[in-house]
């Protein structure tokens, strides 16, 4: 399943700095899409680990 999520993004000095509000994270990269590729790591990450969460918080309510 894909999804879409706002983003912000930003050059700092020596990174683009993707800013993902739905997640609270900002990963970065060295150009445009390495910064998007890492965003896109990030996100899979962060909600794998909520997935992980709500389904142990399920486990624990039965």
């Amino acid at each position: 399943m894909q999804a879409a999520y706002p983003i912000v993004m930003s050059r700092g000095k020596r990174f683009i700095v993707v800013y993902v509000s739905d997640f609270d994270i900002s990963p970065q990269g060295r150009d445009y899409a390495d910064a998007m590729a890492m965003a896109s790591d990030a996100c899979a990450a962060t909600n794998t680990v909520i997935d992980v969460k709500k389904r142990k918080h399920l486990r624990t309510a039965r």
